[in-house]
This record gives C-alpha cells, structure tokens and sequence, in this order.
C-alpha cells in the first residue's frame, strides 16, 4: 500500500496542473493525535475555562493545523510517548485545530505560529508556560520539549 500511495504522489507532483491534488493527498496523510488521548470535545475559551474549574484539572490546549509539518511532528510525539498520554489523564486537554484555534491567540495580536501550546490552571487562567524558544513562547516541537 505505501509503494503503491508513494508512486501516485510521485504522478501528481510531477504534474503541476494537479498541483492543488497533491496538497489535498498531502492533507489526507496529515497525522492526527492518536484516538486513546482524551480530549474534550470543547475548544471555545470560554467552555474550556469552565470545564476545568468544574473538574478541578489544569487544561493543555494544543493549537494546530493539518498542513502543519511541526503540528504532526508534535502529533506523531505525542501518539508514541505512552508517558505524556499517561499524564494527559490528570489535564482537560483541548485539540483546537484549524481556524478554532485563532481564539487563543492574544486579544489583538497575531501569533502566527504554529503549534502552539497553552497551559490554564484550574481556575482558568492562564499560565506564563513558555516552550523552548525564546521567539514562539507557546512553540513546543515534541512531547519532549
């Protein structure tokens, strides 16, 4: 199956009529947070604020997007670091993904990045939790980070 999914992208690409084909099979073959990571199925602001004061947890809210190659590099850490899956368990954790995930830029700014990963405390605020790069303070690349 890969050699026979690897030999059409080679057909595509090399046909630069079918340009807009190629990112629909790429977007097709974004990865995705594996299905044993327990998201909630809120993404407003607002809504996740309120779940995690009504169960007491701090919330991760990851941001993403689907052609992002860093978005489902974190994905992909994420889905193999049985770990961090572990620990999702004691957060509301929030996969805003697309145009959803604007809402938890800065009121008036535009971070313009992605992924980016915020942390809120139980109470809803929230927290100063930067990733490794000084420039893309909510920029985390792996699970590691």
């Amino acid at each position: 199956t890969v050699a026979i999914l690897a030999q059409v992208f080679s057909v595509l690409v090399a046909c630069r009529s079918m340009r807009s084909l190629v990112w629909l099979f790429v977007a097709a073959l974004a990865a995705e947070f594996a299905k044993d990571v327990p998201f909630a199925s809120v993404v407003d602001v607002a809504a996740v604020k309120a779940q995690a004061a009504a169960e007491s947890k701090p919330a991760v809210v990851f941001v993403t997007q689907s052609w992002c190659g860093a978005c489902n590099n974190l994905k992909n850490s994420m889905n193999g670091n049985t770990k961090v899956k572990g620990l999702m368990q004691k957060f509301v954790a929030v996969h805003a993904s697309g145009d959803s995930g604007q809402q938890w830029q800065a009121p008036g700014k535009s971070d313009g990045y992605v992924p980016r990963v915020y942390f809120l405390s139980p109470q809803g605020d929230v927290l100063d939790i930067r990733g490794p790069n000084s420039k893309y303070a909510h920029f985390f690349s792996s699970a590691d980070d």
